[in-house]
């Protein structure tokens, strides 16, 4: 690096075992499920601190049921939202939003104010819907707050009788 010259220095990590080396930083694939990483630092070499933190790019989405609840293995628990597909790490911003669904093949019993399951998306928007199907049931939440480095539960019935119980908590 040439002293006194100005550089802007772009940083990503993900977990995503099938993804390969980005071509580009700006234009990073994501895969809904999985956490990623990001951080952008600028300045002169003398300037630059070599201590970099990493920050959540994406949500961590997690259920949790407010009543005992039993899950059976023919029963698989599907959430739908809109996720983004690509992130710009130079701009901090997520594109190519699309519906996004993660089954997840969760069994067994749960009791009240247990977590049932987590997992991340990429924002798409600042707020979404969020479909869960379960015991063939379908419960829609709307306008779900989705950010960047941000923790949501949604809190609500899961048991069999579930109806249209569920609420947002936003930490």
């Amino acid at each position: 690096m040439i002293p006194d010259t100005e550089y802007t220095c772009l940083f990503w990590a993900d977990n995503d075992a099938d993804a390969s080396t980005p071509a580009s930083l700006t234009n990073v694939s994501y895969t809904a499920g999985n956490v990623a990483f990001a951080a952008v630092v600028s300045g002169t070499p003398e300037a630059i601190s070599t201590a970099v933190t990493l920050k959540h790019v994406v949500t961590k989405l997690t259920l949790q049921t407010t009543a005992a609840a039993t899950i059976a293995e023919d029963a698989p628990l599907s959430i739908r939202t809109r996720c983004a597909t690509t992130y710009n790490v130079l701009t901090s911003s997520a594109d190519g939003a699309t519906d996004c669904t993660v089954v997840q093949n969760i069994s067994g019993s749960f009791a009240a104010n247990e977590n049932i399951t987590s997992f991340y998306i990429l924002p798409a928007g600042s707020k979404e819907d969020v479909i869960l199907d379960c015991h063939n049931s379908t419960q829609t939440i709307t306008a779900v707050p989705f950010s960047a480095n941000t923790h949501i539960t949604l809190k609500g019935d899961l048991s069999g009788d579930n109806g249209d119980k569920t609420e947002t908590n936003n930490e």
